[in-house]
């Protein structure tokens, strides 16, 4: 793992694909790995209270299940390192990204969130734990910081759970979660999700996402796992919204060490076209599983894609639209169609470096290059090593959520 301060480059060939953002039903990929050059259903909410206490949290053991895929064995990118598993690689050189093992995995926050006011979550408040849909609604909309502890499911339908400003949520070693109902951080700040698995939120539940903000900045969102059905299996692609989406002035939010799949639309960026705010938002080392568009579906502002495994996406990856420069590094993609691709807009811009493509079909780099430079310092894994690290250690159970916090 390499510290990176500022990356800049400028790369890649425009392309095109006719496929639509929230496309058709599933395909299968067409194998054969390629290469771009370098430089270029729950109901019915359970009552009860929440209490308060103070002791920490024993980090799980547990985790959901990782996606399938066979390994690949081709070489890694250019760059420094050893060859690894996986496909071609692209670009490499200025970071020394490339082959080689990852070294020790730190979970401490980078990307956006920690730029703006920064983001600490619910750090000096008291600490409550809640074991029932509405004592998390009371806590979570409590004025001040204050740490929330979910322990168990908590299940139910209707409006979404509001979230406000200076609050860490976390679940209680791998058993936190929340299904039906999703987060709303509508004009909120300084928030904090880890450890926390949320599923199957209808769209006609709330804003029907996982989690939803809107005109909300300095969110952390850590080694969580959000799901519903897979497109496969459900072929309404409306019946549920998105997984993780930012809308309207929402910014300096970090994605992390968070697994998503079996879904239609994972992670949205912007409303629509005239929603194209000046955003920032990182994601770094998330499994990407089975979930077929929007990985995301970026407008606007920049943003910051790396270090993720992206596999079995029939539709699109990385969408960058009107007005959005993206910066996509070090991710490895295994049968993705169009893993960088910008469909359904004006084109956006995209800087890539040192991205692995296996099995994957369509387009690798379309739309304009842009050039992106980092306002943070963060940890770089080399591309050949991504696929291993993330299936270790991205979702829930995989460390104390109140270890490691700003």
């Amino acid at each position: 793992m390499i510290a990176v301060s500022i990356s800049s480059v400028g790369c890649g060939s425009e392309g095109s694909d006719p496929s639509e953002d929230d496309g058709g039903q599933p395909t299968s990929s067409a194998s054969a790995s390629s290469s771009s050059g370098a430089g270029s259903s729950g109901s019915g909410a359970t009552s009860g209270s929440s209490t308060s206490s103070t002791g920490g949290i024993g980090s799980g053991t547990g985790g959901s299940g990782e996606g399938g895929g066979a390994t690949g064995t081709g070489g890694s990118g250019e760059g420094g390192g050893a060859t690894g598993t996986g496909g071609s690689g692209e670009g490499g050189g200025a970071t020394g990204t490339g082959g080689g093992s990852p070294g020790p995995v730190d979970f401490r926050l980078y990307g956006y969130a920690t730029t703006g006011d920064g983001t600490t979550g619910g750090k000096g408040g008291e600490v409550v734990s809640v074991s029932s849909l509405d004592a998390l609604r009371t806590e979570a909309a409590r004025s001040g910081a204050l740490i929330i502890q979910i322990t168990g499911k908590l299940s139910g339908r209707g409006d979404d759970v509001d979230v406000a400003s200076d609050k860490t949520i976390v679940g209680v070693g791998s058993s936190g979660e929340i299904e039906g109902v999703g987060l709303n951080l509508r004009r909120s700040s300084n928030i904090i999700i880890r450890n926390l698995k949320i599923h199957h939120v209808l769209a006609s539940s709330g804003n029907g996402d996982g989690i939803h903000m809107d005109e909300s900045h300095n969110v952390w969102i850590d080694h969580c796992e959000l799901w519903a059905d897979s497109p496969a299996v459900n072929s309404d692609k409306d019946k549920y919204d998105g997984l993780i989406d930012a809308t309207h002035e929402s910014s300096d939010i970090t994605i992390s060490w968070t697994y998503l799949h079996d879904h239609w639309k994972g992670m949205l960026v912007g409303s629509s076209d005239n929603d194209d705010s000046d955003r920032r938002i990182t994601y770094h080392h998330n499994h990407i599983n089975n979930v077929s568009s929007r990985l995301p579906s970026y407008r606007g502002g920049n943003g910051h894609v790396f270090n993720n495994y992206f596999e079995n996406v029939p539709t699109s990856g990385v969408n960058s639209r009107v007005g959005a420069c993206l910066r996509v590094e070090g991710n490895h993609f295994f049968k993705v169609k169009n893993p960088i691709t910008t469909l359904d807009s004006a084109a956006g811009g995209t800087d890539r470096k040192d991205n692995v493509f296996e099995e994957t079909t369509g387009t690798q780099a379309s739309g304009a290059d842009c050039t992106w430079s980092a306002p943070y310092e963060y940890p770089l894994d080399g591309s050949a090593a991504v696929k291993a690290v993330v299936l270790e250690h991205a979702g829930v159970g995989k460390t104390d959520p109140l270890e490691n916090l700003p």
